[in-house]
């Protein structure tokens, strides 16, 4: 068409005053305003596969009422009830490593160092001492990092040269206080070296080495304020990336599709570190999927599954949602068999919170509330189609205590505590529905009668029907 035009007798298209010439003027102005409004909107990034990191005007506003990190104070609170622990336990240290959660949650999240075959370790003892193991050959960058980790003044330094080792240069200083054996409890997510390595002989010291999780659990499990705040914000803003990525689905879109637009939301909200899991139809009967090949969604209508999270100033979020997709007919409803899985996850989900309120419960309990609701609808017993535990502890790492699995009855539903409540029915070659919510568990002393009352906070709206499955989300 280019080369006719050239041949067109008369002025270009361009001349100023020409009548016949603003004709396509007009229309390609018009024409290229439309489109530019399109192209640059949410609604074409998300619905193309090409969200990038979308400033969404809902998620945006979520991610401006964020509440602020944790404060210095609350760290060394921390640190104080650890040293409390440890006294009453009678145990004379506890040892961690650089990276892992309870570092994090001792000392906060600013220092980083590279794990190595060097051992580098954070020292708590029982008299509130903090010490710190490092090579000596690192000391100036050792000196420079410290000020990001959070500690009293009176920390004290303890350098090993290459002809020793970090564990001689442990056991020398908790041989100052002249005792014949130390007891010292061990993060349990150091590494395997680590853990054996403290637990020597020298010639004056006996180190023995106990699993910190006994000590570490009894002030990690039980939130604070401003820990819920946070995780309730993370969880709250995962909830809205979901629903918002759902309202651009259509026929056409992949799994990978949808993902990277849940992804977009995710950031948009202000969360980092963000991940998705995207599950289709059949693909969905396996709880975190397969290496199998991806599905598009097409006119005949599928189950998804979106298992997400994200982090927000170190708490993680972790919510799934599962949904009829009607194939762009609304008269497309969802089958029966799609509908009773989804209301027997429902069901089992609202009876295992339940139990959850019931003072005195344990993780057992609350894992087999669900499982029985499921298997009471003829969908098998035990693991059969409820293919995992029903729950998991969730702060600073996205799984922590307590586990809320069959055979845990000695951990009691506690004050303080958040974990997922996450049932699902898995039928391969079918379908897969499961919802996923994060909930807080809260007591107080009712006034009139003096007796102690537990609720069971849920952190956002619960996904209360397939018909509206993400109404109050946004």
């Amino acid at each position: 068409m280019g080369a006719e035009i050239e041949k067109t007798a008369g002025p270009p298209a361009y001349t100023v005053g020409h009548k016949r010439s603003r004709k396509p003027v007009y229309l390609t102005f018009l024409v290229t305003f439309i489109c530019s409004l399109f192209f640059f909107s949410p609604h074409f990034w998300m619905s193309h596969n090409c969200s990038g990191d979308l400033d969404l005007p809902e998620m945006s506003a979520l991610a401006s009422v964020a509440p602020p990190p944790i404060q210095y104070d609350e760290f060394l609170s921390r640190q104080s009830r650890l040293v409390a622990l440890l006294k009453d336990s009678e145990i004379d240290a506890f040892i961690s490593e650089p990276g892992t959660g309870t570092t994090k949650y001792l000392f906060g999240q600013e220092f980083e160092w590279s794990l190595s075959e060097r051992p580098f370790l954070f020292v708590v003892t029982e008299d509130g001492t903090i010490a710190i193991v490092y090579p000596k050959f690192e000391e100036t960058r050792v000196l420079q990092l410290l000020p990001k980790a959070i500690t009293p003044l009176n920390y004290k330094l303890l350098p090993w040269e290459e002809n020793s080792t970090a564990f001689i240069a442990l056991a020398d200083f908790l041989s100052e206080s002249l005792k014949d054996t130390y007891q010292v409890s061990v993060d349990p997510n150091v590494r395997g070296f680590i853990l054996s390595g403290i637990s020597l002989k020298t010639s004056s010291t006996n180190v023995i080495a106990k699993d910190g999780n006994l000590i570490i659990r009894q002030i990690r499990m039980h939130k604070s304020t401003a820990e819920l705040a946070l995780l309730k914000q993370a969880n709250v803003v995962t909830k809205a990336a979901i629903a918002t990525a759902a309202k651009f689905v259509r026929v056409g879109t992949t799994e990978d599709g949808l993902r990277n637009n849940v992804l977009a939301a995710l950031r948009a909200g202000g969360l980092i570190n963000v991940w998705a899991i995207i599950l289709f139809g059949d693909n969905a009967a396996y709880p975190h999927g397969t290496n199998g090949e991806t599905k598009k969604l097409t006119s005949s209508g599928s189950v998804i599954l979106v298992d997400a999270g994200g982090e927000l100033y170190g708490y993680q979020s972790d919510i799934t949602r599962s949904w009829w997709f009607n194939g762009g007919n609304k008269n497309n409803l969802p089958p029966l068999e799609v509908r009773e899985v989804w209301g027997t996850v429902r069901e089992a989900q609202k009876a295992a919170i339940a139990k959850a309120k019931i003072i005195g419960s344990n993780c057992d309990d609350v894992d087999s509330a669900a499982r029985s609701v499921i298997s009471s609808k003829g969908f098998g017993e035990g693991y059969q189609a409820f293919t995992h535990r029903l729950g998991h502890g969730i702060g600073l790492e996205g799984h922590e205590e307590p586990y809320l699995t069959l055979g845990n009855s000695e951990t009691k539903v506690a004050a303080g505590q958040t974990f997922t409540v996450e049932p699902g029915i898995y039928i391969p070659g079918k379908l897969g529905i499961r919802l996923e919510d994060v909930v807080v568990i809260r007591e107080h002393i009712d006034e009139a009668t003096g007796d102690l009352v537990r609720d069971v906070e849920i952190f956002g709206a619960e996904s209360e029907s397939i018909d509206e499955p993400f109404k109050g989300h946004l």
